[in-house]
């Protein structure tokens, strides 16, 4: 449990998630995402990219709102070529996404290398 104020988040496996998280509750809900898009009522700012040419990488900066969803997100990765030599994964990516029920409160923080 990782304590962020008033209460305490929990930790996940993958496979914990998989069995939370329905298949068919997931394709609806990159479905709906999807329509907010074509309908123009997602806020999707251009990418955000920061090079560090001293560490040979970046990390870019991907925000979105779906307006109709009240949801609030945003996606990090970085990459670091370098980390290859120490045996490290290159490319780590990181996805904050919020939820208005009943004020933006965080959902979930999933990260993957």
């Amino acid at each position: 449990m990782l304590n962020t104020g008033t209460k305490a988040a929990l930790l996940l496996s993958r496979k914990e998630v998989e069995q939370a998280l329905p298949t068919r509750d997931i394709i609806k809900a990159v479905e709906d995402s999807y329509r907010e898009v074509g309908q123009g009522t997602a806020v999707i700012p251009p990418r955000l990219r920061i090079d560090m040419e001293r560490y040979n990488g970046n990390i870019l900066i991907m925000p979105a709102y779906l307006t109709g969803m009240d949801a609030l997100g945003t996606k990090l990765v970085t990459t670091h070529l370098d980390n290859s030599k120490y045996n490290l994964p290159t490319v780590i990516g990181t996805i904050i996404s919020m939820i208005r029920k009943p004020a933006f409160q965080w959902q979930s923080l999933m990260a993957r290398t």
